[in-house]
């Protein structure tokens, strides 16, 4: 009996390019902005595992006998279905994979479902295989053609998106020109993604470190009542630079981008004659970038920024990712790997950096050890950096753990401390170059974390509605600035502040006219308690294809968040 060689190598081309062309292309397109690297160049890196996977499946047909090879055949058929079935129609909702622990345990239902659907279909193809055979086979044909023709057609769609990205960027010359400061005037401004309020005022408590922290912080203004706007940074932003609202009237990125571009406080940087200066994730730095810039810098993943080090962490991300797709439940774990992923470890100098943590940490190192003060222009440096966002991966000397830990309270606050280490480093550099009494310095979050509110009284919160208890924690960022000029000892400031209130209190600390939708904290009346609004919504695992958010639930608070009623007022619901 003579094997169907062209039959197999077609079917072996079908399945390889099930999972690392295919998924990977989904993933990208409906998420380009994340990516740096253009698709073009990471096809060509694509097609070294699937090249190793066709020839291990032709391999394995070659050693086989005839007599199996029909059989063998509709195996892999099936697995080439399998995939594309537990990719787009098994996509179960694992949240948000930002570093937050998955309980697999929670969930391991969805495993015997997954399990059950690839052992019935690969039994019945074997056992039945004389029968299905043949219509199997048209199947992963016909399927195989459908995926050519979307790709084709994300690709059409998506061409200006994926092309524009830098495809030529080299940023090894980049830090040094972000770390040059003006002799006269500055503002520096750092998003400590996910930094919760309440663990700054824990540590500046501290019996053994506290003095040293509040001395370290001379001339800021700690608010501990800071509200945040949003529970996730994607319209946090937007609400923090603009004061603007997202409200499911307008599409999420065109949003985002127009809120930035027209009217914010980093467009306004630019009106007032200050060089403006940015570094973020790759997400953000087009978005951020819309403002105009004189030095732009995505922060990367290990390495200092080269074409080459965005290529390696863009591919292994993207596989890491269509991996995951399209694995079944119990192979998602090892996939998943603690959080450490499978791949991105293998292609990593070293395997740590890919937490945002060490590579973040990185980039503020090297912004320090670079630092200088003979920049001609006033400056407005606007850093957005992601040491305290999940997951957590230090332990109490601010050494890699090792993995990643479980997110609570403890090692949340190991992480906040090992972070505000950090910042300290960076205000004694410029204390050193003379640039520190003159700078207008703000560090914030754009929310909290993902643990419970140190008083958090959820018998109060949830008097008219049910509030998860995540909600108050990630609408408790931090806020502490120091005005230009300001010295004398760090104060705590228990007033009833709002994130959307931070464009225009910028403003009026740099006497720029540009009114925002808010009021300078410096602005607003300390008497009696003022009413806050906050806009909750829940992620789903579309977030990032989808033009518009879930429905958007505004809340009003009077009195301190933590321990006050969230009364439900509007809902903003998406289009249709």
């Amino acid at each position: 009996m003579q094997k169907p060689i062209v039959t197999g190598l077609l079917l072996a081309t079908a399945l390889s390019l099930n999972i690392f062309l295919f998924a990977p292309a989904t993933i990208y397109f409906g998420n380009s902005a994340e990516f740096v690297t253009p698709i073009g160049q990471l096809i060509s890196w694509w097609a070294l595992p699937a090249i190793a996977t066709l020839l291990l499946v032709i391999t394995v047909g070659m050693i086989l006998p005839a007599r199996a090879y029909r059989h063998y055949l509709i195996v892999i058929a099936s697995l080439s279905l399998l995939v594309w079935l537990q990719g787009n129609v098994l996509a179960w909702n694992y949240g948000l994979l930002d570093g937050r622990n998955i309980d697999w345990d929670a969930r391991v239902w969805r495993g015997w479902v997954d399990g059950s659907i690839w052992v019935v279909v690969i039994v019945t193809g074997v056992v039945f295989c004389r029968r299905l055979y043949r219509p199997v086979l048209q199947a992963v044909g016909l399927l195989f053609l459908v995926q050519l023709v979307q790709l084709g057609f994300d690709g059409f769609n998506h061409r200006q998106q994926a092309l524009s990205t830098a495809a030529g960027l080299d940023q090894g010359q980049t830090i040094k020109p972000l770390a040059a400061f003006s002799p006269h005037q500055n503002v520096l401004h750092i998003v400590l993604d996910g930094f919760q309020s309440d663990f700054f005022d824990q540590l500046i408590q501290h019996p053994q470190i506290g003095e040293n922290y509040r001395n370290a912080f001379s001339g800021f203004t700690f608010y501990r009542e800071m509200l945040g706007v949003f529970p996730f940074t994607r319209f946090a932003v937007p609400a923090f630079l603009s004061g603007k609202i997202y409200t499911n009237e307008q599409s999420k990125d065109e949003f985002i981008r127009d809120s930035i571009a027209e009217n914010s406080i980093l467009s306004a940087a630019g009106v007032a004659g200050m060089e403006l200066d940015l570094a973020s994730v790759e997400y953000w730095s087009p978005l951020y970038g819309s403002a105009g810039y004189e030095n732009r810098y995505v922060i990367p993943e290990g390495g200092h920024g080269s074409a080459f080090e965005f290529r390696v962490a863009n591919t292994a991300k993207l596989i890491d990712l269509a991996l995951f797709r399209v694995a079944p439940h119990f192979l998602k774990k090892e996939v998943y790997n603690q959080q450490r992923w499978l791949v991105s470890p293998l292609l990593m100098d070293t395997e740590y950096l890919q937490f945002h943590y060490f590579s973040h940490t990185q980039f503020i190192n090297e912004i320090i050890e670079n630092m200088g003060s003979s920049r001609a222009a006033p400056t407005y440096k606007y850093f957005h950096v992601m040491n305290t966002h999940n997951p957590m991966v230090v332990d109490s000397d601010c050494h890699y753990a090792g993995g990643a830990l479980q997110t609570n309270r403890a090692t949340l606050l190991m992480q906040s401390k090992c972070t505000l280490d950090t910042v300290v480093k960076l205000l004694d550099r410029m204390k050193q170059l003379g640039i520190y009494e003159s700078s207008l310095i703000v560090f914030h979050g754009d929310h909290g974390g993902w643990v419970p509110h140190r008083g958090y009284q959820p018998q109060k919160v949830n008097d008219q509605q049910e509030v998860p208890y995540w909600a108050v924690s990630l609408g408790s960022p931090l806020l502490i600035i120091k005005p230009p000029s300001a010295s004398g000892p760090m104060v705590t400031s228990d007033q009833l502040v709002s994130l959307s209130d931070f464009a225009d209190t910028i403003a009026d600390l740099m006497n720029w006219p540009q009114k925002f939708n808010g009021q300078s904290i410096f602005q607003q009346q300390n008497e009696g308690l003022r009413t806050r609004y906050f806009y909750n919504y829940y992620w789903q695992k579309d977030a990032w294809e989808t033009d518009y958010a879930g429905p958007i639930q505004e809340f009003e608070i009077t009195g301190k968040h933590y321990e006050s009623v969230w009364f439900p007022k509007r809902v903003f619901d998406p289009p249709g």
